[in-house]
């Protein structure tokens, strides 16, 4: 398998966190609040170390595996035999966080399009992303660099500048039931169910002194995100109102009287770049699902462009499937819930454990210049 090492550091610790947030990033203050109650932001800080460590474990998997992506790690340290069982459930898991986060993306942002169609909305979106993945990750992670960024710079000016102008705190600091903080965990670890697409990229970027710390990066990245966003949630809608929204984040972006030419504008462009960043989390996941498909049949990264296309239209078909938002908050809930401790925790944790004990690991793929000067010195 030849593939070319072209991502920097900061590319692909930018790409890795614009890559699990948007299924939940919407509503999560919601989700928090209805199942931990008062210890809602213990349950939020406890979730972001789970996936801080989630993170570390994908970290330690691409430097044991450094020039192959998780697919071909699990076929290999479990034999085909099994290992393509686990990554038929990563595909069906990761397909449908994908049409989720595209059903609540469309779902917030057809407030302001109240005229416009979901299908159009959907469709609209789902061919710019189709465009994204055609180009394949190097591309998408040069964009990565650039949309991220800006993305959580428009956030964090934001809140920074709201927690700032709040003299009261009104969240509770102090924990008061351990059950309600586990309760809370356990329904908010899909935040990180798109971090697994780290281990799709792992023989793209050069594996040398640092690099393992390069998922826990993005993990922090867009974990310092969600903290903010939580506390400046609460801090202005309260417990009861954020426990009954649907949509937590949108509207207090509408509530958020903030001055000052910069910041009031910066508002207008969260809007703009969440589309962007969006758009962008749905060409990584269909460029990761294209390459995924192609490691289950046998084949290598070079013919994912082969199942875009399908990939382009099922994602879509499974969007318009939900009926409601209801409808999709019951299948967060009762599939994609226990599957994210599943696909984040169990099976690469057993995929490891398993390659340690059998003591298999490989070595990084050189880069393309230097295999040029070895061959013609």
């Amino acid at each position: 398998m030849h593939q070319r090492l072209t991502l920097s550091w900061f590319q692909a610790i930018e790409i890795g966190s614009a890559s699990f947030l948007p299924l939940m990033f919407w509503f999560f203050p919601r989700i928090a609040v209805q199942t931990a109650g008062t210890d809602a932001l213990w349950a939020v800080v406890a979730v972001l170390m789970v996936g801080v460590a989630v993170a570390l474990l994908i970290g330690l998997l691409n430097e044991r595996f450094p020039n192959m992506t998780g697919a071909d790690v699990a076929k290999l340290v479990w034999t085909p035999w099994l290992g393509a069982p686990a990554l038929v459930l990563y595909f069906a898991v990761y397909s449908m966080f994908t049409s989720m986060s595209l059903y609540f993306f469309v779902a917030v942002i057809r407030q302001f399009l109240p005229n416009t169609p979901m299908l159009v909305l959907m469709s609209s979106l789902a061919l710019v992303s189709f465009s994204g993945a055609w180009y394949g990750v190097e591309a998408l992670a040069r964009v990565a660099a650039v949309v991220h960024p800006m993305t959580w710079l428009g956030l964090g000016a934001i809140f920074t500048t709201a927690v700032l102008q709040i003299h009261e705190f009104g969240i509770v600091t102090k924990p008061v039931s351990i059950g309600q903080i586990m309760n809370g965990t356990y329904h908010l670890l899909p935040l990180f169910l798109g971090i697994n697409y780290i281990q799709m990229i792992a023989p793209f970027y050069k594996h040398i002194r640092g690099s393992l710390w390069y998922p826990v990066a993005s993990s922090a990245v867009g974990s310092i995100a969600v903290l903010l966003t939580f506390v400046v949630t609460v801090m202005i809608l309260g417990d009861a109102a954020t426990a009954h929204l649907t949509f937590t984040l949108p509207f207090v972006l509408r509530l958020i009287t903030l001055h000052g030419w910069l910041i009031e504008r910066v508002g207008i462009f969260v809007i703009i770049f969440a589309t962007a960043f969006t758009t962008l989390f749905i060409s990584n996941h269909f460029w990761a699902l294209s390459s995924l498909a192609a490691h289950i049949v046998g084949l290598t990264e070079d013919v994912h462009r082969d199942f875009v296309p399908a990939i382009a239209v099922m994602i879509l078909a499974e969007a318009m499937w939900f009926q409601n938002e209801d409808m999709a908050f019951q299948l967060l809930d009762k599939f994609m819930v226990p599957a994210s401790w599943v696909t984040l925790i169990i099976i690469p944790l057993a995929v490891y454990l398993t390659a340690v004990f059998r003591g298999m690991r490989t070595f990084p793929l050189k880069a393309w210049s230097e295999q040029a000067r070895e061959h013609h010195p």
